[in-house]
């Protein structure tokens, strides 16, 4: 139902919020375990069965372990416990092939490790080599996985020849080891693309968690709970992207430990090993983290993995995506002629994935993402676009010029305030108060304009009309003084007489 919670999370709101972060560590995985990547450090049977049963004692019920002649008679002895994987090195060689084939015939379920580009060995064979593709070929034509080791450590374009080799082969099932995170080479990001572009790869865990100086390759140390730790963080958290990435793709990750040396294998080497990952299991859901820790390594040898379904899962997931996408950026936007049709679409899309008709999923997708992508604005839109720009406009004119009529200054403040509105009105597409406050905007610009051109005249007029006034003021005052002074006069001549 995940699809279908995606759709309903873009018809209620957009963006959509944050993921569910991961929970604290509460509890342990307790399921079954398998390690899907042992070297053995004596090729004898007598080795290996002593190594299962210190397995099976630290918690692992399964080992894949990875050499030649002795691992197949040990897994004869021991078939529930032992898979055997032919460990081939040279992948160029066009001899390679013919005793492959020959060792898958006698009775190996598994190819690998097979080294690529592996840093500090010397290995420098290009993932998409021409017999290396030859020797994908021949797994996928007898239904086998293969191991291999592909890391950028001293060439940069590792991943990209991986590429080539995922799509040269699409119907060989990949496990991915020998990745390197951080710096120059892979990141997130990019392996998650890989997942999602090539639903024939898996990615093996193996060997994040163990460091070696090199060459001669007898001391390892387990990063498990320290700083250099990539999946969790000191104090046993798993983080954030990768329990992202667990949950979101469960069926694409499997787990071992990549022991190669004798200290690795005894009882309290590999008991941290397996504590460490029940831990951080535990921290996932019950599927997820059954299907790592071993589910995922059954469906393969059980041939379980159809890649042909794989496939149209993958296109209509990624259609269905685009389509969330499109119809999220045009809600975003306010463009929203025909998204009443894209939803129906999407809807129909995440009913049809629901069911497991994957191509009819993939086909109402992409339905949905064109017509998203080509949804337009209602018309109220562009009508409040135009008084908008209009408002803009006349926003910048007034922001150069320099007003000297208070009233105008006024009128200007009022209509910055009103072009403000209509801007963050426009931004949540709300276009009827765009359109009031936008008009509101030109018509206090348009009056403020007027009012400044008029104000020279309307200044003179004022100044002439307090010139008038005091002169005005002045003859009476004249006046006064005259009339007072003659009443002055007379008075003193009829006193005198």
């Amino acid at each position: 139902m995940f699809l279908l919670a995606l759709f309903v999370s873009f018809t209620t709101s957009y963006p959509l919020g944050n993921s569910d972060l991961p929970p604290s560590v509460a509890q342990r995985y307790e399921g079954p375990m398998t390690d899907a990547h042992a070297h053995p450090v004596e090729r004898s049977v007598e080795w290996m069965l002593k190594t299962v049963d210190t397995y099976r004692k630290a918690g692992v019920e399964k080992a894949i372990f990875m050499d030649g002649s002795a691992v197949l008679q040990a897994s004869r002895l021991r078939p529930s416990e032992i898979i055997p994987s032919i460990d081939e090195g040279y992948a160029n060689r066009t001899g390679t092939v013919k005793h492959l084939e020959t060792s898958i015939k006698q009775g190996f379920k598994w190819v690998g490790e097979v080294a690529l580009r592996h840093w500090g060995q010397g290995w420098r064979i290009p993932a998409d080599d021409p017999v290396a593709v030859q020797i994908y070929r021949l797994c996928a034509k007898y239904q086998i996985p293969i191991t291999i080791h592909q890391d950028s450590a001293e060439y940069g374009g590792a991943y990209e020849e991986l590429d080539r080799a995922l799509d040269l082969s699409p119907d060989t099932v990949f496990v991915f080891h020998g990745w390197w995170l951080g710096g120059e080479h892979l990141t997130i990001w990019r392996l998650e693309k890989l997942i999602v572009d090539h639903p024939n790869l898996f990615v093996e865990l193996a060997g994040e968690l163990e460091a070696s100086p090199g060459p001669p390759w007898t001391e390892q140390t387990f990063l498990g709970g320290t700083n250099r730790d990539p999946f969790a963080y000191p104090d046993g958290r798993i983080r954030e992207e990768w329990f992202s990435l667990f949950e979101k793709y469960p069926d694409r990750f499997i787990n071992g430990f990549d022991l190669f040396t004798e200290s690795a294998y005894k009882f309290e080497s590999i008991k941290t090993r397996v504590d460490y990952w029940r831990n951080l299991l535990g921290q996932l859901n019950q599927g997820a983290a059954e299907k790592i820790a071993y589910k995922n390594v059954e469906d393969i040898l059980a041939h379980r993995v159809n890649l042909t379904t794989r496939a149209a899962t993958v296109a209509a997931t990624s259609a269905i995506e685009g389509a969330n996408a499109s119809i999220g950026a045009a809600l975003a936007e306010g463009r929203i002629e025909g998204l009443d049709r894209a939803r129906s679409l999407l809807l129909n899309a995440t009913r049809a994935f629901e069911s497991g008709d994957y191509h009819a999923a993939l086909a109402y997708a992409q339905e949905a993402k064109e017509i998203a992508d080509s949804a337009a604005h209602p018309q109220a839109y562009y009508e409040a676009r135009e008084l908008l720009l209009k408002a803009l406009d006349l926003e910048k004119r007034a922001s150069a010029e320099h007003f000297t009529c208070p009233e105008a200054q006024q009128l200007i403040q009022r209509a910055k305030s009103a072009y403000s509105l209509a801007a963050a009105a426009f931004v949540k597409n709300d276009y009827a108060a765009t359109t009031h406050h936008a008009k509101t905007a030109v018509r206090l610009f348009e009056e403020a304009f007027s009012v400044e051109q008029n104000y020279p005249a309307t200044l003179e007029a004022q100044q002439r009309q307090t010139s008038s006034y005091i002169l005005i003021g002045a003859i009476s005052a004249l006046i006064i003084v005259v009339a007072v002074y003659t009443l002055r006069r007379k008075t003193r001549r009829a006193g005198t007489a």
